[in-house]
C-alpha cells in the first residue's frame, strides 16, 4: 500500500481531535525538484497528504469532518507538472481562507487574493507578466465593493465603482 493511500485511510478512520486554528502560511520554495519532500505545518488533528515531488500535484492538510467527510484544513501548496509552484494558501474547515498567491507555469506571480469561507473577501490583485499590477479590486463576501482599478500595460488606469458586485460609476 503506498504512503498516500495509507495516509488517506488513516485520516478516514481516525477520530478527530479538536483542531487548532490553521497555522500561518509560510511561503515554500518556488520549485520542487525531483525527489524533494515538502513538509507542511499542519494544525493539530490533521494529516498531510502529498509532499513528494514524484506525481505531486498538491500538498495539503486534511481532517475528518462531520459524517466522516474529509476536510481540507491548514496550508495548501500546488505545483505545476514542471515543479514550479502554482498556488499557495490556507484552508479553514474545507474552505479557502486568508491570503492566497497564484503563479503561472514559469513561476511568475499572476495574482494575490484574500478569501473568507471560500469567497473572495478583501483585496484581489492580478499582475502582468512583468510584475506590474493589472487589476486591483476589493470584495466583501464574494461581492465587489468600492473602486476597481484596471491598468493597461502602459500604466493607464480605469476606475469603476462597485456596490454589491454591480458597477455604479466609471471614471
Amino acid at each position: 500500500m503506498n504512503t498516500k493511500l495509507m495516509t488517506l485511510c488513516a485520516v478516514a478512520v481516525s477520530s478527530v481531535a479538536l483542531a487548532q486554528a490553521p497555522s500561518a502560511v509560510v511561503l515554500t520554495p518556488g520549485k520542487m525538484e525531483p525527489g524533494a519532500e515538502l513538509k507542511l505545518s499542519c494544525p493539530a488533528g490533521t494529516k498531510q497528504i502529498g509532499g513528494l515531488k514524484t506525481a505531486l500535484e498538491a500538498s495539503l492538510c486534511v481532517k475528518v469532518g462531520p459524517n466522516s467527510t474529509r476536510l481540507f484544513h491548514g496550508p495548501y501548496v500546488a505545483f505545476w507538472p514542471n515543479g514550479n509552484k502554482q498556488a499557495e494558501g490556507q484552508y479553514e474547515d474545507g474552505n479557502r481562507g486568508g491570503h492566497w498567491v497564484f503563479f503561472d507555469e514559469q513561476g511568475v506571480k499572476t495574482g494575490e487574493t484574500n478569501f473568507k469561507d471560500d469567497s473572495y473577501h478583501g483585496t484581489r490583485i492580478e499582475f502582468f507578466p512583468n510584475g506590474k499590477v493589472k487589476l486591483e479590486e476589493t470584495y466583501v463576501m464574494g461581492k465587489r465593493q468600492g473602486a476597481q482599478k484596471t491598468y493597461d500595460p502602459a500604466g493607464k488606469v480605469t476606475v469603476t465603482q462597485f456596490q454589491d458586485d454591480r458597477p455604479i460609476a466609471a471614471k
